[in-house]
């Protein structure tokens, strides 16, 4: 993956009760192109607005948090019917 096709994600760990910044040329995340295609199919159609935090499902508890809708269609756009694997 080219530095310019790298995800925009910083990631920190947890070393002697301390927050590090982790190495960015040590991330590595599986199917990329995979992940930022259905994330575009997702935010296309609008089924992004189904992702439920926990703190919306206590403001109102008949939303689901675990997101059942939104897991359902990211299995739907990823599946080998769709072109993907």
């Amino acid at each position: 993956m080219s530095s310019d096709r790298a995800p925009p994600i910083v990631m920190y760990e947890r070393k002697d009760s301390r927050w590090l910044l982790k190495d960015k040329h040590t991330i590595m995340l599986r199917q990329w192109d995979e992940i930022r295609s259905i994330a575009t199919q997702m935010l296309e159609s609008g089924d992004h607005s189904l992702l439920v935090d926990f703190d919306s499902h206590l403001d109102d508890i008949t939303k689901d948090w675990t997101n059942q809708k939104v897991n359902t269609k990211i299995a739907e756009l990823s599946s080998p019917a769709n072109g993907n694997i």
